[in-house]
């Protein structure tokens, strides 16, 4: 029981850890895409107002012909932004911290301060299992690291290629996985107290027949024997099916949300949509097939 319980918290500790580098990995392709095209110009809202720390920044604000009034979203400004919609959709939990502010709002707490220091160091991802508003949550932090793509906006700062910039801070909400977690302890505890109890009476009824004869007793034996094996075999085949599922359905199913959410980014191209829509219909195939396939 012990070591099945162990087994379940090791495979919910997996998936909490490819769930945050799964969120990681789509900031960056967002970040990067930004990033290489010197930002993006979008429309001014209630929403969405210049960025002041941009002011160096010729171009900052610019006009369309029709009149309609645009400003630069640099990639940190567009991942803030994307967090905190994923935060209000998902409860996933972004922000992009560094040790040298451009804004108050990015100050390290004292995690990602350590974190940030354990970049420094040459240290590549860290991670810890934490409570945030009395909710338990996976944090997960990959450093940033200084593009010449990043010189337009933090050049300024003396930053040069290669350096640490920051870092990128996950954090992930547990209680979905805690739950599955549980009920799937409360499930194998159930089928090994069944196979306790089958075994047990088999003992039971065994203890009996031993009185009679030393054949029945061979007999007895062999037969219990044989169930313990049949009992164990499917346990075993039963955790590895139970293992195989989670991981076959959770690569395709991150693959539809992943890209879905990344649908909903403006200004798409058709490009990019019709590559997002096809590795979605992928993802969903491959889906079926696996349901096909159960």
């Amino acid at each position: 029981i012990i070591y099945d319980i162990h087994k379940v918290n090791k495979e919910s500790n997996n998936l909490a850890l490819a769930e945050a580098k799964t969120n990681f990995n789509k900031d960056q392709i967002i970040r990067y895409w930004v990033s290489l095209r010197g930002g993006v110009y979008v429309r001014i809202d209630s929403t969405i107002q210049p960025n002041p720390k941009l002011s160096h920044i010729k171009d900052r604000d610019i006009e369309t012909p029709s009149g309609e009034k645009l400003t630069l979203m640099n990639p940190a400004y567009m991942i803030r932004e994307l967090n905190e919609y994923f935060g209000k959709s998902y409860g996933v939990l972004g922000h992009l911290t560094s040790k040298k502010l451009l804004r108050p709002e990015n100050k390290p707490d004292s995690w990602e301060l350590n974190a940030l220091n354990l970049f420094d160091e040459g240290v590549t991802e860290v991670s810890e299992f934490s409570t945030i508003n009395g909710q338990p949550y996976f944090r997960y932090m990959q450093p940033l690291i200084t593009a010449k793509s990043c010189l337009k906006c933090h050049g300024h700062q003396g930053y040069k290629v290669g350096d640490v910039r920051g870092g990128v801070s996950l954090s992930i909400p547990m209680n979905a996985i805690l739950k599955r977690a549980k009920n799937q302890k409360a499930r194998n505890l159930i089928s090994l107290s069944i196979i306790w109890l089958v075994g047990s009476l088999g003992l039971f009824v065994s203890q009996r027949n031993l009185t009679k004869s030393f054949k029945k007793q061979k007999r007895a034996e062999e037969v219990l024997i044989l169930a313990k094996e049949k009992a164990e075999e499917s346990d075993r085949l039963k955790s590895a099916f139970l293992a195989n599922m989670s991981h076959e359905i959770r690569t395709p199913m991150n693959g539809i949300l992943g890209f879905a959410g990344l649908l909903k980014i403006p200004n798409l191209t058709v490009e990019q949509t019709k590559m997002y829509v096809s590795i979605i219909e992928k993802s969903g195939a491959r889906m079926l097939n696996i349901i096909n396939d159960l």
